[in-house]
């Protein structure tokens, strides 16, 4: 996969496959070094989130 870095980069730089450019980004989210504490986060926000949508509704 390394040798294809270069190439792939550039595509992901032109802006033209935006889609492509998403899927190279989120493939090299569980192998950053801080892949622990985004899913920490990620997954703290989202338990908020539900708390929060489940909460009354102030006047």
């Amino acid at each position: 996969m390394d040798a294809h870095a270069p190439y792939l980069d550039k595509v992901v730089k032109s802006g033209r496959h935006p889609l492509l450019a998403r899927v190279i980004r989120d493939a090299d989210l569980p192998h950053a070094a801080d892949s622990a504490e985004r899913g920490f986060e990620l997954g703290l926000e989202r338990l908020l989130d539900g708390w929060e949508a489940n909460l009354p509704v102030r006047p």
